[in-house]
């Protein structure tokens, strides 16, 4: 996201910087594309073997990506970074590491709770929605693969539609918005699913992923430039990353509130309104201006 953000035109940065973001969108549509194929087996050839051929497929998709990172020159950003850093070679500075934790923590750590809901909230829908609705609720594992297809395709569609919005009227409306849509759609999608109508599952899964589609195709390009070119990359990757560490935990706490609520989903709405609430709270506290000059120094 960060190569594509730096090679794109100024006034097209978060459309050039949703593509990478609409990979999430195909890696869910080929895995639960793929799940809903081997599901057709039946559930007992599922858990008992079929489960392992996706997991077997997406090791090519590990030469892609190597392929692709081999063949891509840096952004002229920061190749003129890295220049500018050469000429300072007798001056001792810190690695983009250190930079980042000891001079822009702040800005880190704000980074890493305005992507939480985009990371931990995907996490609830993709995993703990989808194995509600089949250990609860009496959907098959087909229909609920088949759902979150269909989510995939919100995500694939719209992302980039929801980036053309952020270059026109800017990049922290638009994902500030896409942030509160969570908000929103907290309670109404336990509802939608509760119907037990394959409709009503389709729409639990795609409305939150309209609301995490229009946050995330922006959110990278916005925090990216929260950081200054030479601890950028380090500084978006740690954000991310360590959003990342607490979003994979969602489900099993989720799954937790759900058992000690006595299989109440309530609780799994409200944790998932909370996410949003963090992120939304660490996109507006953070001064952008102010972060990258914190960031320079560092750097």
């Amino acid at each position: 996201m960060l190569f594509a953000v730096e090679h794109a035109p100024p006034r097209h940065k978060a459309f050039f910087g949703s593509f990478p973001q609409v990979g999430d969108g195909v890696g869910y549509f080929l895995s639960t594309g793929a799940f809903a194929l081997v599901a057709m087996l039946g559930h007992d050839a599922l858990v008992g073997w079929a489960w392992r051929i996706p997991f077997l497929l997406s090791a090519v998709l590990v030469l892609v990506g190597l392929v692709i990172r081999r063949s891509m020159e840096e952004s002229p950003e920061f190749e003129a970074a890295r220049l500018a850093e050469q000429e300072q070679a007798g001056k001792k500075q810190a690695t983009p590491f250190v930079a980042v934790v000891r001079d822009a923590w702040k800005t880190w750590l704000l980074a890493s709770g305005a992507f939480l809901i985009t990371v931990g909230g995907y996490y609830v829908v993709v995993t703990f929605m989808s194995t509600y609705a089949v250990t609860e609720l009496g959907f098959t594992d087909a229909q609920a693969a088949g759902a979150g297809t269909a989510a995939a395709v919100v995500v694939i569609v719209c992302t980039p539609l929801a980036a053309l919005a952020a270059d026109r009227f800017g990049l922290r409306r638009v994902t500030l918005t896409g942030i509160l849509l969570h908000l929103v759609v907290a309670f109404p999608m336990f509802w939608l699913v509760g119907t037990r109508s394959v409709t009503g599952l389709w729409l639990a899964m795609c409305l939150p992923m309209l609301a995490s589609t229009i946050a995330y195709a922006s959110i990278g390009t916005l925090v990216s430039g929260w950081f200054a070119p030479r601890v950028r990359y380090t500084g978006l990757s740690m954000s991310f990353q360590t959003a990342g560490l607490l979003g994979t935990l969602a489900p099993a706490a989720v799954t937790w509130l759900f058992s000690a609520s006595g299989n109440s989903w309530p609780p799994v709405a409200v944790a998932f309104a909370a996410m949003a609430l963090v992120s939304a709270v660490c996109l507006i506290a953070c001064d952008p201006e102010r972060a990258a000059g914190k960031d320079s120094v560092a750097g």
